[in-house]
Parts: C-alpha cells; sequence; structure tokens
C-alpha cells in the first residue's frame, strides 16, 4: 500500500522530465561553445579514418556528412 504513491510520484517526475527533454530545455551537444577538445576530437577522427583507409582531413574541418 506505502509502494503506490512512491510509484505515481515516479511517473509524473518522468513524465516531466521527458516533457522537459522534448522541449529543448537541457542542452544538446550541439549548443554547447566549442571547447579545448575540439582539437582532440578531429585528431580522433583523423585517426579513425586513418586506420579505416581514409584520408585524414588536412584542415581539420568536420565533414558535413552524418552516419
Amino acid at each position: 500500500m506505502f509502494e503506490w504513491p512512491l510509484f505515481a510520484a515516479y511517473a509524473v517526475y518522468m513524465w516531466h522530465k521527458l516533457l522537459r527533454d522534448e522541449a529543448g530545455g537541457l542542452p544538446r551537444g550541439e549548443n554547447l561553445p566549442p571547447g579545448d577538445s575540439d582539437q582532440a576530437l578531429v585528431s580522433y577522427n583523423n585517426y579513425l579514418r586513418s586506420v579505416h583507409g581514409g584520408a585524414p582531413d588536412p584542415e581539420g574541418a568536420r565533414s558535413s556528412e552524418t552516419w
């Protein structure tokens, strides 16, 4: 008998969290300002390209293609 109000409160909490996430209340990765790790990300992506046989990107720019 004691557990059901806790389950209901948890359901309301998760519903609120879901609505907030859908509305864009939380920052997404593309909205964050670029930081110091961008060069590390470019280096890592170049490494992955070299491992898989692709040519590294000389400018360090990201491609517009998405997976």
